[in-house]
């Protein structure tokens, strides 16, 4: 059982399926996202930023590290690696270091990766 002190002090964000937010987020630890967000999200530590399945994001991310899975339209700039799940469906700019695609997912992207660090996961 989880105790109430432990959820004071974990470090993670969720924005359920139901919020349509418009305007500028800045969000700390491990953050899940259902929602519908038009603008920037500024995701300011090392933990990971996850667009969940049923998510719909247009506007721009910068973070350490992004996984997609589902709907994003605009640009990201991530430190780290941003992974890209077989529902994802992707549009606009990505630039980082690590890029992995794994098989199924809509790309129309520019930008740039490390080579030696862009997979695609077969």
């Amino acid at each position: 059982m989880i105790q109430t002190t432990e959820i004071h002090e974990s470090n993670y964000s969720l924005l359920g399926k139901h919020c349509k937010i418009q305007g500028d987020l800045t969000l700390r630890g491990t953050t899940h996202i259902f929602s519908e967000i038009k603008g920037s999200i500024k995701h300011s530590d090392d933990s990971t930023l996850i667009l969940e399945h049923c998510s719909n994001v247009e506007g721009s991310i910068t973070g350490t590290d992004v996984i997609l899975i589902g709907t994003f339209n605009g640009t990201i700039h991530a430190s780290g690696k941003v992974i890209i799940q077989p529902t994802a469906k992707v549009t606009g700019e990505i630039n980082c270091q690590n890029l992995v695609v794994q098989p199924g997912a809509f790309l129309e992207i520019t930008g740039t990766a490390s080579c030696e660090n862009m997979s695609s996961l077969s």
